[in-house]
């Protein structure tokens, strides 16, 4: 039976498509690029569609407005996407967005309007992300990150509300989904990962990207009501993030956790 579940994983791809021989990038920052497997953990067979990046974000990150300032000249570390005069020209740019950008929220748009012929009243839009805590400079686990002087967490929860409750943000005018509810969804993560609560964040160092405040924005209407929750785990949990190979069995495991959460989320709509 189908779930009122949709998962995105926008930045998953690690392809630079026909402009791969233009990219200066080696192997290994090109994977740290990407949100790489992020579509493995956030897979559900039961959920109305399991969305995922063609390309890398280096082609425009889906997480962005669709604009030119989502085509970056640099990646995390500081190093140049592309080769000297070899970076993407505004017909490029152009061709990107039509190709990658808009098939990804109009297949988005698709199926949140599914959602209601399916019968359901609501859907929950589950956006997966992944952050590293690996420093290649140092060789070690000790990244950190630009928005706060720390490593990244093991997971944080986000609805584009207040920092901790999850509750709605003045400035912002609204939450992707209630407080009440990431509340629960975090409780649910408690139990299935196993971690201690200060592991496990609510609207810390990410809030909810563009995918978030565009879908569940309450004054937006796509032809249901999204119930949206962005997720950002740390790739340690996942990877060998000094090689990038991943761990398979962990791989495995941790999708199963996601799917149980996500079971239990969808009985709170």
């Amino acid at each position: 039976m189908k779930l009122p579940l949709i998962t995105s994983a926008p930045h998953d791809g690690d392809s630079f498509s026909i402009f791969a021989s233009r990219c200066a990038l080696t192997p290994w920052q090109i994977g740290e690029f990407s949100d790489k497997y992020t579509a493995v953990t956030a897979y559900h067979p039961d959920a109305l569609g399991n969305l995922k990046s063609k390309v890398t974000r280096g082609l425009g990150s889906l997480n962005q407005p669709r604009d030119k300032s989502l085509f970056k000249l640099k990646d995390f570390h500081g190093n140049t996407i592309w080769k000297e005069g070899a970076s993407l020209t505004e017909e490029e740019k152009e061709e990107c967005f039509i190709e990658y950008y808009d098939p990804y929220y109009s297949e988005t748009e698709r199926l949140i309007k599914k959602s209601k012929v399916e019968g359901f009243d609501k859907v929950i839009l589950w956006d997966q992300h992944d952050t590293g805590d690996y420093d290649p400079l140092t060789g070690k686990r000790n990244r950190i990150l630009p928005e706060e002087p720390r490593s990244m967490p093991k997971l944080i929860l986000s609805n584009f509300g207040i920092r901790d409750t999850g509750e709605l943000d003045p400035d912002n005018g609204y939450t992707t989904c209630p407080a009440e509810f990431i509340k629960k969804v975090r409780g649910f993560m408690f139990k299935e990962f196993g971690l201690p609560a200060s592991e496990i964040e609510i609207n810390t160092i990410y809030k909810g990207g563009h995918i978030m405040q565009y879908f569940a924005n309450p004054k937006n209407d796509f032809g249901n009501k999204v119930v949206g929750i962005q997720i950002e785990y740390n790739r340690g949990l996942i990877m060998d993030q000094a090689t990038r190979e991943p761990f398979k069995e962990e791989l495995k495991s941790m999708n199963m956790k996601f799917r149980k959460v996500m079971e239990k989320a969808c009985n709170l709509l």
